[in-house]
């Protein structure tokens, strides 16, 4: 997979295709999140819900997680285009439809900690032919 696609679901459903595997979090989190900022001096990207915050780090430097805060693995992201993006990959494995069914800890753990996001799963369809992971986001209602 050279490319990936996010399409969010609901009445205003709209698919988005972009150039790398990687999906921009502002488009993952727009409607969705409290707030999305980048501090510039500390080389973070922050979506903020609710009392929580997911962080993306770029700034090739380790960072400690504060009460509420989740660091995102370097290698999840990637800063594309002046946009905070995570891998198409790593997202849809992490919020899967059927990913119990993977007995996977790491990836429970990494779902727990993401909760907050509201995110109520992802249907990932790799496109065999086209060359795109699509990844089919739904938030609970």
């Amino acid at each position: 997979m050279t490319r990936s696609s996010l399409l969010i679901t609901g009445p205003s459903a709209k698919e988005k295709v972009y150039s790398t595997i990687y999906i921009s979090v502002k488009d993952i989190s727009k409607g969705h999140a409290d707030q999305i900022t980048w501090d510039s001096k500390r080389k973070v990207a922050i979506v903020k819900k609710d009392d929580s915050e997911m962080i993306l780090n770029f700034s090739d430097q380790s960072i400690s997680s504060g009460d509420h805060q989740i660091v995102l693995p370097e290698s999840w992201v990637k800063m594309q285009n002046g946009s905070a993006s995570i891998n198409a990959l790593v997202f849809s494995y992490v919020f899967d439809r059927y990913g119990e069914s993977y007995h996977d800890l790491q990836r429970e753990q990494w779902k727990e900690k993401l909760d907050f996001l509201d995110i109520q799963y992802v249907d990932p369809f790799p496109g065999g032919k086209d060359g795109i992971m699509h990844v089919n986001l739904t938030y609970n209602q």
